[in-house]
């Protein structure tokens, strides 16, 4: 009913009114002389007595029930601007309170160190400055056999067969466990991205792909990740593998459609590679042909996508139809997109206004999720509207999940992260190196970069990377999880293994801080 609306509903209250008003009035003694007032209104009617109702009297008497029946309509219709007028203001204030605690959530915690803002401010918003600062002084899933899987690879001379032995057969089974180690996958096998890339992406079997040609593509992705410490297709690999188990082993894949896993196990493969090792903000300062060619907007992760739908677009290696192709492309590319750095904090408020929206049944009184996007003009009904959104809403979290497993580290056991931090700390410091030597100070956060700052800021940096970023995505995304609606797409996983991990990984640092001048040595606990 609208707030302030009459008409019909006016009109019924006020009969509604007036009827009740005449069934008290006319049961009624006003007098109490023992006769009804009914009665006595009809035999005051002829009020000469003169046994006929002339024109006078019965206008008369038709002033009483018509005064009454205009008197209940007026009545009506302010009781209902009245109440109209309360819920609009019980509406506006309920969605004052929603936008309010939305503009005041912040993408970071309060307590953010200032490392870490500064990380924030450098590398997540890509807001490049000139710094005068120097060198410091200081599904149902279908399962290859070993022997199938070492045919495919024997397929391609670039790669050595690997090994078929119950052992391998076995890690390659565990995948979608959350807590497995990519390391010792590494030492199995020559090639972990093609293992890992054809063992998942050929467990999704309503996706039809060509086997052998997949296994071409693979081992060409593989091949065309740098040489660098970190970013490398064993990183490729690890975050497809992470994916991988979000869909199964964390429960993602009971909502998500199957292409969408397919898509973003697929994105992880591919999402860095030809990473030249360095970030964005220094490809941009050094005038790099990535950026020029790129743009300064993402330009690593397009280059990752054009790399990878090159290699896709070549015969050999086009082990999927032009159809699904065509289907699973836009959540490609919107999924590796996501993995830049920069978009964290836009991820971020997106989640907290979706967990909003799915928890008050939509976002009629308040800002949507996909704000300021808008479903195209073909979708003018309800029930495509309601099609766009939730396939927006689909995409979102592959983007979303996909960002969460590139930085999954902290959320591993505490010896895999220690070892994957290792690798992105010399990686750092070889582009602080390369900093100081071509543009003679940083343009990255010192205490992450400049390989002579102390061991305790050094720590304290990585320690503020889990806790204001790492964690707060992983809690968000828990929060998501747990909101109950069916259309959240998010709805069944269950990340309690990842959330258990970040809080034993943060207080084993905590009880481990460096001192500077001695050795110090981790202590899992």
């Amino acid at each position: 009913m609208p707030p302030f609306g009459v008409g019909t509903h006016a009109s019924s209250l006020g009969a509604v009114l007036a009827g009740s008003f005449y069934w008290f009035w006319s049961s009624g003694d006003a007098n109490h002389d023992g006769v009804s007032n009914i009665n006595e209104y009809m035999q005051d009617i002829d009020r000469n007595h003169d046994g006929h109702v002339s024109g006078s009297e019965a206008t008369f008497a038709a002033a009483l029930p018509s005064s009454v029946l205009i008197t209940s309509f007026i009545v009506a219709v302010i009781v209902l601007r009245l109440y109209g007028a309360g819920r609009l203001a019980q509406k506006a204030f309920g969605a004052y309170r929603r936008i309010e605690a939305l503009a005041t959530n912040t993408a970071y915690p309060k307590d953010i160190s200032e490392p870490m803002q500064e990380y924030a401010e450098l590398e997540l918003t890509r807001n490049t400055r000139r710094t005068t600062r120097r060198h410091s002084t200081k599904s149902t899933r279908g399962c290859t056999t070993s022997a199938e899987l070492r045919d495919l690879l024997e397929l391609t001379e670039s790669l050595e067969a690997i090994d078929s032995s119950p052992s391998l057969r076995g890690f390659i089974n565990d995948f979608k466990d959350w807590n497995f180690d990519m390391f010792d996958l590494a030492q199995k096998c020559s090639d972990p991205l093609t293992v890992v890339g054809f063992s998942c992406l050929e467990t999704f079997t309503g996706i039809d792909i060509d086997k052998a040609k997949l296994v071409t593509f693979l081992t060409a992705v593989s091949a065309s990740y740098k040489d660098v410490v970190y970013h490398n297709h064993l990183h490729g690999a690890a975050v497809a593998r992470s994916a991988f188990s979000m869909c199964t082993d964390l429960g993602l894949g009971n909502r998500l459609p199957e292409a969408l896993q397919f898509a973003m196990v697929f994105a992880g493969l591919i999402h860095d590679v030809g990473h030249p090792g360095v970030t964005a903000p220094f490809l941009a300062r050094s005038g790099d042909e990535l950026a020029l060619t790129y743009s300064e907007d993402s330009p690593l992760e397009r280059m990752h996508l054009a790399t990878a739908f090159r290699l896709l677009r070549k015969e050999a290696n086009s082990f999927l139809t032009k159809d699904m192709l065509a289907e699973v492309r836009h959540p490609i590319t919107r999924a590796v997109l996501g993995t830049d750095m920069a978009r964290h904090g836009e991820q971020m408020q997106r989640l907290s206004v979706l967990i909003d929206n799915l928890q008050n049944g939509g976002y009629t009184d308040a800002i949507p999720w996909f704000w300021p996007a808008k479903p195209p003009p073909s979708y003018s009904t309800p029930e495509k509207k309601k099609m766009w959104e939730l396939a927006n809403m689909e995409e979102f979290v592959c983007e979303v999940f996909l960002h969460a497993a590139d930085i999954a580290s902290p959320a591993m056991h505490f010896d895999q992260f220690k070892r994957w931090n290792q690798l992105v700390t010399e990686e750092f410091h070889a582009q602080g190196d390369r900093e100081l030597a071509e543009f003679g100070s940083f343009i990255s956060v010192q205490d992450g970069y400049d390989r002579s700052v102390s061991a305790t800021r050094l720590h304290n940096f990585h320690v503020g990377f889990i806790k204001f970023l790492v964690k707060p995505l992983y809690e968000k995304i828990d929060a998501l999880s747990k909101t109950g609606d069916a259309d959240n797409p998010a709805g069944c996983v269950d990340i309690s293994v990842c959330l258990e991990n970040i809080e034993a990984n943060a207080r084993i640092m905590d009880e481990n801080v460096p001192v500077e001048g001695a050795e110090t040595k981790e202590k899992p606990s």
